[in-house]
């Protein structure tokens, strides 16, 4: 697990401070040279001109290490990007296996709620799966609906 922000490089190593900006969390996948986060905190502009780049956090603490990153793929329906970085590779995440979820089992989320304030120390939350719904699109406006429509939708 990593976090993704954004660095001014002419001012690194100085992670601990105004130099790095905390985005989100994100997990290393694969060769332990990429990442996959959230494509809405990807967006940010980014001030090319003092050559604020793109990065990624690993290690813990006040001891973090940024690692330049740049985009490799993105997925706005999913809201997903995957990040490229080079140099020392990072422990991946081995993903399980989805269709074993099941409503009502218990789980874990892990981050970095406080993002680079007080260092990068992760935070681990425990939840429990209330629904599994297939991705469907709403509706496109909610005057679309009527009282025959609901009816109907509360009877299935």
């Amino acid at each position: 697990m990593v976090g993704v922000g954004t660095v001014y490089p002419p001012r690194q190593p100085n992670v601990k401070g105004e130099s790095a900006v905390y985005l989100a969390t994100g997990f290393v996948v694969g060769d332990g040279l990429h990442i996959v986060t959230n494509a809405h905190v990807t967006g940010v502009k980014l001030d090319k001109e003092n050559n604020q780049t793109l990065a990624v956090f690993s290690g813990h603490g006040m001891d973090a290490n940024a690692h330049s990153a740049v985009e490799v793929a993105r997925d706005e329906e999913h809201d997903l990007v995957l990040l490229a970085i080079e140099g020392t590779k990072l422990p991946a995440l081995e993903l399980g296996n989805s269709d074993t979820i099941r409503e009502g089992q218990d789980i874990a989320f892990t981050g970095f709620p406080l993002g680079m304030a007080l260092g990068l120390y992760p935070v681990t939350h425990r939840g429990t799966v209330s629904a599994i719904t297939p991705a469907a699109p709403p509706s496109a406006r909610a005057n679309q609906l009527n009282s025959v429509k609901i009816a109907h939708a509360q009877r299935l």
